[in-house]
């Protein structure tokens, strides 16, 4: 038997969501939801198979709808719905499933997705239930579009899971670039929370930097509430590396030296002119500690103070609105878009989404483009892997063979409490 089918989309978008949502009106509040109650069990509906549904996509949506990040998920269910009220080709059926944001529910949830029949699936959104149901929908070939930003997904035994989050080398190789070919920049230093996602950031910007044939001046890592934060970011700020052609004639005059019979010690040579400090400092990470690294740079008094830079994680108003943080670049997808996705997604249930709940707008959007491109449920990998991309609240984006996401990132730069692009990457996408 089929539970939790879709028909509270229509129930609540074709009603403008009712007085309900016109009393949390003046609430800009995103922590409750603006319908009381948990929807997903409360129908059972068996018409899947019907004349009505036949021809329409099945798709799972996976998501935490119970838990500690049930509020996430059923922000990111609604965009769900309000990308198929919003598509006009009518094409798919949306199936929630809770994975109660644990490994074993994803398993349970992907188990019973796929007894109903279930074609595709949206979700999950965390690293671990994605890892948690690959193999059930190896087994079951199906496409898996999870919310995960984290590229060790993507095994070549897996060629159907794709990621619909950037990952932070995407992010951070367009802000480089750009301070690279547009500002000159040379010296590059970083500090990354101490876990997974820093680990993978550091690995990544250490990868980009040796790319552009830049200098990595000195990076860290620190952890919650670290107690050396202080000395750390001092420290990096104080540090300089030295030209390429020092550091050559100090390894030549060491060889000669050595051929030469000669057991003295050779003295590093150099000068001021032959010192690099970090022109800027990547901080790709969000929330208390890096508004403390903020304010540690921002009241650091030597004159070779580097550019704070970020990722999109930097997308947060708390953040626009701290003068530490004034003139500091950030790439991240335009953001315009998403503030015309935030005031309808409050227009029909009278809350203020998470700002990931648009990824599953957009998720929903290529999949319906996707099949009715293809023509058939068969060849949707194929459509889905379209060059030309898509269009969603986050800009333009494609699907690579890969499972990586593409997006088209502007350069933001932040002031007077908010933030203004400076460059944007309007170009199409290249076929490949």
């Amino acid at each position: 038997m089929i539970k939790k089918l879709f028909i509270l989309f229509i129930l609540i978008l074709a009603t403008g969501c009712g007085s309900t949502l016109q009393s949390q009106k003046n609430s800009k509040s995103n922590s409750e939801s603006a319908v009381e109650g948990s929807p997903y069990d409360s129908i059972d509906v068996e018409s899947l198979n019907d004349d009505q549904n036949n021809n329409k996509l099945k798709v799972a949506v996976l998501l935490p709808l119970s838990g500690k990040a049930e509020k996430i998920g059923d922000t990111m269910f609604k965009a769900a719905q309000l990308s198929m009220f919003n598509n006009k080709l009518n094409n798919i059926v949306l199936m929630p499933y809770d994975t109660k944001g644990t490994s074993f529910g994803a398993v349970d949830a992907m188990n019973e997705a796929m007894r109903d029949g279930a074609e595709i699936v949206i979700g999950p959104l965390f690293t671990q239930t994605t890892k948690a149901i690959m193999d059930i929908a190896d087994v079951n070939r199906v496409i898996v579009l999870s919310f995960s930003d984290n590229e060790t997904l993507l095994d070549p035994k897996y060629n159907n899971i794709y990621l619909m989050s950037s990952t932070p080398r995407q992010e951070i190789y367009r802000i480089v670039s750009y301070l690279v070919d547009h500002k000159n920049f040379y010296g590059f230093s970083g500090m990354f929370p101490n876990d997974s996602y820093g680990n993978t950031a550091l690995k990544s910007f250490k990868e980009i930097a040796n790319r552009k044939d830049t200098k990595m001046v000195k990076t860290d890592f620190y952890s919650k509430d670290d107690k050396f934060l202080q000395r750390k970011v001092a420290e990096l700020l104080d540090t300089n590396t030295y030209k390429d052609e020092v550091y050559k004639k100090y390894e030549e005059e060491k060889a000669l030296a050595k051929a030469s019979g000669i057991n003295t010690e050779v003295e590093f040579k150099y000068t001021d002119e032959d010192k690099i400090f970090a022109d800027a400092l990547l901080l790709p990470d969000s929330g208390d500690e890096l508004l403390k690294i903020g304010e540690i740079v921002a009241n650091y008094n030597q004159p070779n103070k580097p550019i704070m830079i970020g990722t999109s994680k930097w997308l947060n108003n708390s953040l626009y609105n701290n003068v530490n943080f004034d003139n500091a670049l950030f790439s991240a997808p335009n953001p315009n878009n998403y503030t015309d996705f935030e005031n309808m997604y409050y227009d029909k249930f009278g809350v203020f989404p998470y700002r990931i709940s648009s990824l599953a707008y957009d998720a929903v959007t290529a999949v319906m483009e996707s099949y009715a491109a293809s023509g058939n449920k068969e060849n949707i990998k194929y459509a889905l892997e379209n060059y030309q991309g898509f269009n969603g609240v986050n800009g333009r984006y494609r699907f690579l063979s890969t499972g990586l996401v593409e997006r088209k990132l502007a350069i933001l730069r932040i002031s007077n409490g908010g933030y203004e692009i400076i460059d944007y990457d309007n170009r199409p996408f290249l076929k490949y």
